[in-house]
């Protein structure tokens, strides 16, 4: 996994010598759990944190990478808990760390305008880390998981150069090891540079 990414950089990375412009993105972004990840953190999750570069390899066309960081967090009540074949009793705390890192493709519907919205797919890893802590007992698994994207933005222009913008992203990350396959949206807004 790990050598397909650093070729997909470097293949990205020339692209970007060719480019017409960029964007950089800053983001604050609410997480909401599907699937596996529902199941162990159900809660909306207020810790998020992305940034995407995007260089223009024609008008309408960016590539680039995305980094991002979610954090999820749930309070499970006083229980009795089943781990192999050992019994745990007392109130459970579920953390679920989410890095993608991610090579990303847009098509911009009309980048010159002052509303601009565009759909994208990123493509690349998740690490994940998830623990359960429940008095002086901590449970962790972590992997890298193969992880898909789509996206959706909008731009709305403050100035040539400046815009404010909104994004709905799904994150992916496909069963690796010990982990099963672990979903979630991601809705941002920030601000986003363009040259």
């Amino acid at each position: 996994m790990k050598k397909l990414l650093i070729i997909a950089l470097l293949s990205v990375s020339s692209v970007m010598a060719f480019s017409q412009g960029s964007y950089t993105s800053l983001q604050y972004s609410v997480g909401i759990g599907t699937g596996n990840m529902h199941d162990f953190i159900s809660p909306m999750s207020w810790r998020g944190f992305n940034i995407d570069y995007r260089s223009l390899v024609q008008q309408n066309v960016g590539v680039g990478v995305d980094f991002s960081w979610n954090v999820f967090y749930d309070e499970i009540p006083y229980d009795t808990y089943t781990s192999g074949n050992v019994d745990y009793s007392g109130k459970q705390y579920h953390y679920s760390n989410n890095f993608p890192m991610l090579v990303a493709f847009d098509y911009y519907v009309d980048p010159d305008a002052d509303l601009s919205t565009y759909v994208g797919l990123g493509i690349g890893t998740m690490y994940t880390i998830q623990n359960t802590d429940m008095s002086m007992y901590t449970f962790e698994i972590d992997a890298w998981q193969f992880c898909l994207r789509p996206e959706v933005g909008i731009n709305v222009y403050a100035s040539e150069s400046t815009s404010l913008c909104l994004t709905g992203k799904y994150f992916y990350g496909f069963k690796s090891g010990d982990l099963d396959a672990q979903g979630y949206f991601a809705i941002g807004v920030g601000l986003t540079l363009k040259d």
